[in-house]
């Protein structure tokens, strides 16, 4: 038996292997890390704030490194209004994300809601949407979180909006103390390395409160509605190095000839297309003179219905009879052949999320159902209860395309494809849509986030950004 172990199978060399279980080993640990503490940190802009204003932290620190995974806002929320007034789905109030180090401008993500919310549709799964994400504000989809004490009679189905409101406005009209990652604001904070404070100097955050029209989500009747924060804080976890390292950090940081650190971290820019009125092929043109173009997510919003508070504008992507999609660089086409077929194009999108896995645990909260809806922006019949008027309003189209080389593995740091150069460094999509020109007289606005790699150097006592 050992010998035919032993033995090359069917032509092919056998490696021994001892499994982890019994591989026989120290205990390791990093003596490099010396102590890890929470620290809290208050707003420069007071701890309340409302709609179009700004938040803005600033955090400095002259000897540890910053967790960026672990930065966490916490906040109170609350709404005002006649009848079911509730934000919109997740960080609804977040209009655009600012992120500066040591005075230069690394991230800047227009749409953040949008942006964040879209992630959330296409990329997290359901239990976390249920569960962990309602503490950041998810609710829409969200059927476990009846109002009221006489449950399950007020229990609603998942995608019906009308039942969800009135349990999240009863939340918030009570004020909802919620708390989000900043990593669903700005991908800047979904860096795994830890960013030495020391050398890099300070940390800015900036985020613009979006207006009242379009936060916040009202049941239509009434317009009055209104939200405040309270209590606004931003946690986050400061790892101490041990001070041979932290010497070390500041030798090749601080001297000439030194290498230096390089910091690889993904960063965002939004756009919002030209309306789209008739049916048939539209394309949208986007700038982006990147070398590392990782990844594009695309949702479609009704022009007429942007500032309107009756209307879930920050969740509510419709497919609008969508039936062709690609994306052009140059001469490149992605993917080669226009992609047509419903299945298809959710296919494309949950590998731009999950490596191209099919089966991986994050494929979404997505289905058929809402993938392929578009619910027109009137009231009519979003009180009534019956199937027809289920998941009014769940409209959850999100269309990505992921152009790394690599996948099914650990995401290399540089990866992508190259926009320099190519056509005047333009992205062009390529939508087949036909919106309903009785429901949407203006069309729809094609919402574009372009995620890119950009690179953090601490290198001669100075500090730059590479990459667009």
């Amino acid at each position: 038996m050992s010998q035919a172990l032993n033995a090359n199978f069917m032509g092919f060399p056998v490696e021994e292997v001892v499994p982890d279980a019994a591989m026989v080993k120290g205990v390791s640990r990093s003596s490099l890390l010396t102590g890890r503490r929470r620290i809290r940190i208050q707003p420069q802009t007071g701890t309340s704030a409302g709609p179009n204003s700004i938040i803005q932290f600033v955090l400095a620190d002259s000897s540890s490194l910053l967790d960026l995974n672990s930065a966490v806002l916490s906040y109170t929320i609350t709404t005002t209004g006649t009848g079911d007034v509730s934000l919109d789905d997740g960080p609804g109030w977040c209009r655009r994300a600012t992120i500066a180090l040591n005075g230069t401008n690394i991230d800047d993500t227009d749409l953040a809601n949008r942006w964040s919310v879209a992630q959330v549709l296409a990329g997290a799964d359901r239990s976390s949407y249920n569960g962990a994400l309602s503490f950041a504000g998810f609710w829409a989809q969200n059927n476990g979180m009846p109002s009221g004490t006489a449950y399950p009679s007020t229990q609603y189905a998942i995608g019906d909006l009308s039942g969800a409101l009135v349990a999240s406005s009863v939340r918030y009209k009570a004020g909802a103390q919620l708390a989000i990652p900043l990593s669903l604001i700005s991908k800047f904070f979904g860096t795994k390395a830890y960013l030495p404070l020391s050398q890099a100097g300070e940390l800015v955050v900036q985020l613009l409160c979006a207006t009242n029209s379009e936060a916040v989500f009202q049941r239509p009747g009434a317009t009055d509605g209104a939200y405040t924060m309270t209590n606004i804080f931003l946690e986050v976890d400061m790892v101490q190095p041990h001070f041979l390292y932290a010497e070390m950090l500041n030798r090749v940081t601080q001297l000439e000839g030194e290498q230096g650190v390089v910091i690889p971290y993904n960063a965002v820019i939004s756009a919002q297309g030209q309306s789209v009125t008739g049916s048939g092929q539209a394309n949208i043109v986007t700038s982006l003179a990147t070398n590392n173009l990782r990844k594009v997510i695309v949702t479609m919003s009704p022009t007429d219905q942007l500032a309107n508070i009756n209307y879930p504008a920050v969740s509510a992507f419709g497919n609008h009879s969508l039936t062709g999609v690609q994306f052009r660089c140059g001469s490149l086409y992605f993917p080669s052949q226009e992609a047509v077929n419903t299945g298809s194009i959710w296919w494309m999108t949950a590998s731009a999320f999950n490596g191209g896995e099919p089966l991986h645990n994050r494929n979404g909260i997505i289905d058929y159902q809402t993938f392929t809806k578009t619910t027109g922006p009137g009231p009519v019949g979003f009180n009534v209860t019956g199937v027809t008027q289920k998941q009014y309003w769940a409209d959850s189209c999100v269309v990505g395309y992921g152009f790394d080389n690599y996948k099914g593995g650990e995401p290399l740091d540089a990866d992508g494809i190259s926009v320099l150069g190519q056509a005047g460094s333009q992205l062009v999509t390529l939508l087949r849509i036909a919106p309903n020109a009785s429901y949407f007289p203006n069309g729809v606005t094609p919402n574009i986030h372009l995620e890119r790699t950009r690179y953090i150097v601490l290198k001669n006592g100075a500090l730059r950004v590479e990459g667009v």
